[in-house]
């Protein structure tokens, strides 16, 4: 029918390896549907289609399916239709079936997630492993933090001629592989693991080569047990359906990222709210402002269900499938993104099908993003660590608020303020000491000396282990590490406003200790070309109290129950990102709080 066309496509051995949820073979009809889901029911458009086709590769019985698909559509400069102002794209879907596997290969194809329901990708630790062996070398990395702190670094990228002899470990276990690439000397091979891609890197060839490349790997697969690599020391996948029964949520924070490139570099060209029928535009960055902190989980017993407390969508809720974590909201799903080449999908199934979000459970070392679940076993392990960074203060015990209530007449804080305090136990080992609690702060307060800047963030509360009050106080600390080596204009920005007095309205100095701010800022200059400068972030709050929180750590550690676990399980998450974090830029960091 389609004459000899199918011998001339060539393209990358690159595909998406699968396993079936049943052993049966995907009946015909399933392959009919996914071809008319994928040409979005544009059949006349389609050039080339075979479904179901058997054939016998190097004794190797395979059945293969194929589309190609040619496609008019309004180009995305234009906002209606203009005769014959049309481009053409051209997109292909590919299922390859080999006994127990399915291998998908494909170009500018959507609307495929009925189909893939019948399937589970590849295992995490077999697909890491699968290509690791003693001349393997691990050439980069995409990583993502599991850390909840909506502060925190969310992603980097790792390169190297092999990073096993070049990349720190420090902090990996809180990291999960998005992306790898390995070369063993004899093939580059790009691994996806959260969407069970391979992608052999080189030219692309005919369909014959891409048949015998899945059977060869698909073989290699069902014959892998996994190994230990370099790559288990990051976050270790474990068994979703063994812990799902006993998986209690209890925050969750939503990575908007991709959203928000997706419509900035012009992928989504617009969203807006279906309601009866009708369209109003929305923008979406008042969307990824509402959900770009991290989000408290409660769990109502009457409905047996967690909610999501947010003020977008009350309706929004947590649910923990047989083999995976979704988001439910009716609210949600009439929000509609429309892509630039005119397909549809609510917000909602975006979420979902990227899985775009990291949850928190009451078990500490469980971590679900990326439909996987992950366990940091050294998080418990580094408690005694953690401690290490806490130093106390009787003077903290007494404190009533952040800075008080200074007067007109009023020359340095109150003395029951945690301004106060940090002024009294710091200022002297400083050279300069100046608050900057003006609006845009770089810090509450800076000390500088010879071969050393310190910021210190200043955080009060009544209630004891709040979470979202140590939450802010990180954050701020997080956002502002690259002040540490602030540069010329910066400074120069600062020092009108380190010149006058706090608030204008009292006679509290903004320097609190040297002899000029122009003395100050040439010191900070200096420093930053010394070879043995220090930079120190120091975390100051009166609502944890260190004893306090190390009896609770060992509960924690023991499985012993308590009244604000939850509040302390989040406060670890958030002393681990911090140090982390700190680490990596090589910052000392120090928490100083109650007894």
């Amino acid at each position: 029918m389609f004459g000899d066309n199918r011998d001339k496509i060539v393209i990358n051995e690159n595909a998406y390896f699968y396993k079936k949820k049943e052993s049966k073979k995907i009946a015909k009809a399933k392959i009919t549907e996914a071809f008319k889901a994928v040409s979005t029911k544009k059949l006349n458009n389609l050039l080339l289609k075979e479904e179901s086709k058997s054939i016998t590769i190097k004794g190797k019985k395979i059945t293969y399916s194929i589309c190609v698909i040619k496609e008019a559509r309004k180009p995305t400069f234009i906002s209606e239709h203009i005769d014959k102002w049309l481009e053409i794209r051209m997109s292909y879907l590919l299922i390859i079936e080999l006994a127990e596997y399915v291998v998908i290969s494909k170009k500018n194809i959507s609307k495929l997630n009925d189909f893939l329901k019948l399937l589970d990708p590849i295992d995490y630790s077999t697909l890491s492993s699968l290509f690791i062996n003693s001349k393997t070398s691990f050439e980069s990395l995409s990583l993502q933090n599991t850390n909840i702190s909506d502060s925190a670094l969310r992603s980097k990228n790792v390169a190297s001629n092999n990073l096993q002899d070049s990349l720190s470990t420090l902090g990996a276990s809180s990291y999960v592989i998005q992306n790898l690439r390995l070369n063993d000397e004899k093939e580059r091979v790009t691994l996806s693991l959260n969407t069970s891609r391979i992608n052999k890197m080189g030219l692309k060839k005919g369909l014959k080569v891409l048949f015998e490349w899945c059977i060869i790997l698909c073989d290699k697969i069902e014959k892998h047990k996994p190994i230990e690599s370099f790559l288990s020391v990051f976050a270790a996948p474990i068994d979703f359906q063994k812990e799902s029964a006993s998986l209690k949520p209890i925050a969750i924070l939503l990575d908007i990222n991709h959203l928000l490139n997706s419509i900035n570099s012009g992928i989504i060209s617009r969203s807006y709210i279906q309601i009866d029928g009708e369209e109003r535009n929305i923008d979406l960055n008042i969307f990824a402002t509402n959900f770009n902190r991290l989000k408290q989980v409660k769990f109502d017993a009457g409905s047996d269900s967690y909610y999501i407390d947010n003020t977008t969508a009350d309706d929004l809720e947590i649910k923990i499938n047989k083999n995976s974590i979704t988001l439910q909201s009716s609210k949600l799903k009439n929000i509609i993104l429309e892509y630039d080449g005119g397909s549809t999908k609510s917000i909602l199934s975006y979420i979902n099908e990227r899985n775009d979000f990291i949850i928190n459970f009451e078990d500490i070392e469980m971590i679900y993003t990326k439909r996987k679940l992950f366990k940091d076993h050294r998080l418990l392990n580094n408690i005694p660590n953690f401690i290490k960074i806490f130093e106390t203060h009787d003077e903290l015990n007494n404190t009533t608020s952040e800075k008080g209530k200074p007067k007109a007449t009023s020359r340095k804080f109150e003395k029951k303020s945690v301004f106060d305090v940090v002024e009294t136990k710091y200022k002297d080992k400083f050279e300069y000491f100046i608050c900057d609690d003006m609006g845009n702060e770089w810090a509450d307060h800076i000390g500088v000396t010879e071969d050393l800047v310190a910021l210190y963030h200043s955080k009060s509360k009544s209630a004891l282990f709040s979470a979202s009050a140590f939450h802010d106080v990180i954050g701020q600390a997080q956002k502002n590490y690259g002040i540490l080596t602030p540069n010329a204009e910066q400074l120069a920005k600062k020092k009108t406003t380190w010149e006058k007095f706090y608030k204008s309205s009292t006679k509290i100095k903004m320097l609190r200790k040297g002899s000029s701010v122009d003395d100050a800022i040439k010191l900070w200059k200096e420093n930053i070309g010394s070879p043995n400068f220090k930079r120190q972030v120091n975390i100051v709050v009166d609502f944890i109290s260190k004893s306090a929180l190390e009896d609770r750590l060992d509960k924690l550690k023991n499985g012993v129950s308590f009244s604000d676990k939850n509040q302390v399980i989040q406060i670890l998450w958030f002393i681990s990102s911090l140090i982390n974090a700190s680490q990596e830029l090589g910052i000392e960091s120090k928490v100083i709080c109650k007894p």
